[in-house]
């Protein structure tokens, strides 16, 4: 592959590592980092400013997803626009710009499959949605879609690198989430409460 392909890779990495939720908290005078569970992700930037810089955060953290892998998908084909994807995601969740901190990379990865495999993501989403108005708990949704994601794409795509690429994705995305996973456990993962660590003015 030529060097515009590890060019272009890299760049996508500085994309995907972008911290728009701390970005914005932080122009509101709030360091998501040091309020809920500290991560710079749009559920915890909602429970700070509430829903609408919930929806702005995660629209932003799915772009710098899906837009540097669909190009990568337009220029260089499917299998090549994995590694993009999955860079995206590590950017976000190891971001270059807060010391190799960051988030889960949930958002971010949704919008890498919405170029990867739309129809899948888009099921995916209909899950979310399911499991986050039935049980109002952010990790529940999230570890529900991760899971039809994989499922999808195991039983309908039939490229084996987009199938070892979720895979793989999914694992880190269960061991990212292995603290939730106690809490669920215990019974003590909060719900989804937007604006409930909203400073007082």
């Amino acid at each position: 592959m030529s060097g515009f392909y590890w060019a272009y890779l890299f760049l996508a990495y500085l994309v995907g590592g972008i911290p728009f939720g701390f970005l914005i908290a932080k122009s509101k005078g709030v360091d998501v980092r040091t309020i809920g569970s500290g991560n710079i992700g749009a559920t915890n930037v909602g429970r700070a400013l509430g829903t609408s810089y919930f929806l702005i955060t995660l629209v932003l953290d799915a772009l710098k997803g899906f837009l540097p892998t669909w190009g990568a998908r337009a220029f260089f084909g499917l299998t090549w626009a994995i590694p993009v994807a999955l860079v995206t995601v590590l950017g976000h969740s190891f971001s270059p710009y807060l010391k190799f901190r960051g988030g889960k990379g949930i958002a971010t990865g949704a919008g890498a499959y919405l170029a990867l495999t739309p129809l899948g993501l888009l099921v995916a989403l209909l899950v979310w949605g399911i499991a986050l108005a039935t049980f109002r708990i952010m990790s529940v949704a999230s570890l529900s879609g991760a899971v039809t994601v994989l499922l999808y794409v195991l039983l309908r795509e039939p490229n084996p690198y987009l199938k070892l690429f979720t895979v793989l994705v999914v694992a880190v995305v269960f061991l990212r989430f292995k603290d939730n996973i106690r809490r669920l456990i215990r019974g003590e993962e909060p719900r989804v409460v937007f604006g409930q660590y909203r400073p007082r003015r």
